[in-house]
């Protein structure tokens, strides 16, 4: 766990015809990037948007003339959102496609990005019967094979009996989430399956002034609120410990159920907002905070 407020990075990484550029950008060097998004841990589809400025003219064409909202036949853009800082380097913050872009008003014009987990999944459907009795494993690892994700099977194994599923490539992950004693949600394509009201983090992590967060915890009606400086060390699913001295009241093990994040290159903001629940309570709270 990375403690110190060094230089942050903000790497976007945009597929173009010749091959992925990446623009960085390191302390108040490189170009100006903002980014605000959400991740779930359920079934619903974290997204992003990003800002770019400075691009190249024909950089900016291209982004636009391929995902603008007026152009019939729109081609998605694949998209990576790294971040971190000079003392431990970047990890992937967001994955995930463009699939609508704009330009910002004068005088400083960048690119406007809106960015999806899995936009294209929602428009695909399948068709996908198992024997009898399948090992819910084994489903699992057969969803992420459909959609091109990375099966992270965190849940105790059980037989399903005749599972059967046709529809949207999306939704298979609310088809789990129906089952039953788990929790399914998708992150930098990877799709983990855990145990409700269990976590996907052994050792909690701390978050106290002293360990980069902001402000002070607030309630809300299924758990707590708190911001915290972005690092590498906290997901979605994790058990963390608040320690606040200014709200005692708040102190004890949470899991991460929503993150929000808001960040930019070289302004102040490069935070995360953590929605939790106490770690003894699995309900789900969605789209809640």
């Amino acid at each position: 766990m990375a403690l110190a407020f060094d230089d942050r990075i903000v790497e976007v990484s945009i597929e173009f015809p010749s091959g992925t550029r990446t623009y960085q950008s390191i302390g108040t060097t490189g170009l100006s990037i903002y980014a605000t998004g959400q991740k779930f841990d359920a079934a619903l589809s974290g997204d992003a948007e990003i800002r770019i400025f400075n691009l190249t003219q024909a950089e900016q064409n291209f982004i636009i003339s391929q995902t603008s909202p007026l152009q019939a036949n729109r081609t998605l853009i694949p998209v990576l959102l790294n971040v971190g800082r000079k003392s431990y380097g970047t990890f992937t913050l967001f994955r995930g496609l463009i699939f609508r872009s704009g330009i910002s008003q004068p005088p400083d014009i960048g690119v406007i990005m809106s960015c999806n987990v899995n936009y294209t999944l929602a428009g695909s459907t399948i068709s996908d019967t198992h024997p009898a009795t399948t090992f819910l494993s084994t489903i699992c690892a057969n969803i992420a094979a459909n959609s091109g994700y990375v099966s992270n099977f965190l849940a105790t194994d059980k037989q399903i009996s005749n599972y059967s599923y046709n529809g949207s490539l999306a939704y298979q992950v609310n088809q789990l989430n129906n089952m039953g004693g788990i929790i399914a949600f998708v992150d930098n394509n990877v799709l983990t399956v855990r145990n409700k009201g269990a976590a996907t983090n052994s050792v909690p992590r701390v978050i106290s002034a002293a360990t980069g967060m902001v402000g002070i915890p607030t309630f809300t009606m299924n758990g707590i609120t708190v911001t915290m400086m972005i690092d590498n060390s906290v997901n979605i699913g994790n058990i963390i410990t608040i320690q606040s001295q200014q709200l005692p009241a708040a102190n004890g093990n949470y899991v991460v159920q929503k993150i929000v994040f808001d960040l930019a290159s070289r302004d102040a903001q490069f935070y995360y907002t953590l929605i939790c629940v106490p770690s003894n309570i699995s309900t789900i709270i969605g789209t809640e905070g």
